[in-house]
């Protein structure tokens, strides 16, 4: 990987308006990436925009432009290969069900993590009666779905919650309700009425 290499479109291989820059930072066992990567306006060396590095799986890198309002263009997907793979919603809507989910993610950046414990966490809502009805839930006996949610956030990726945190983020994934172990319910109830 070069600083300031061209971005190519990986069914193409023609050059896009990306380019890797920045300084190069290290993932442990996962490899070097570019802190940054800017968006050149055509046929000229002005940027128009810098994404941030902000997640990395096993297949895919994610940047994304903070500083951009519309959620749908914000996100660039590249493969391991630092080929294009898309930079629209499909990008932005692929990298929120990996953070929502926490699947599949062997790295995220700081802004990302904040995100991740502040929408699906919900750190501010776990006041210190919330918690203890969440440490009280017996996670052996939630249902299938809800164990994949949990045990994604206590066990995987690069932040391990704690269990309320997990549970939290079950409840936050609002999993359908036939499919419910129903021993959230009277959080989510309790949740539910301190935001009324």
């Amino acid at each position: 990987m070069k600083k300031n290499q061209v971005i190519r479109d990986r069914e193409s291989g023609c050059p896009t308006p990306y380019y890797l820059a920045g300084k190069s930072k290290k993932i442990v066992h996962d490899g070097s990436f570019s802190s940054l990567l800017h968006r050149m306006w055509h046929q000229d060396t002005q940027i128009q925009n810098t994404y941030k590095l902000a997640a990395i799986t096993a297949d895919f890198i994610y940047y994304v432009d903070e500083d951009e309002s519309d959620e749908t263009s914000c996100v660039v997907m590249l493969d391991r290969n630092f080929n294009l793979i898309s930079d629209n919603f499909l990008a932005s809507n692929d990298l929120t069900h990996l953070v929502e989910k926490n699947e599949g993610l062997l790295w995220i950046s700081n802004s990302v993590k904040y995100w991740q414990k502040e929408e699906f966490v919900q750190a501010p809502k776990i006041t210190p009666r919330i918690k203890k009805m969440l440490q009280q839930v017996d996670e052996e006996k939630l249902t299938e779905m809800e164990k994949a949610v949990y045990f994604a956030y206590r066990h995987r990726g690069p932040v391990k919650y704690s269990k309320a945190q997990s549970l939290m983020a079950v409840i936050s994934n609002a999993l359908d309700q036939a499919n419910s172990s129903g021993q959230l319910a009277a959080i989510t109830d309790m949740l539910d009425q301190n935001t009324k």
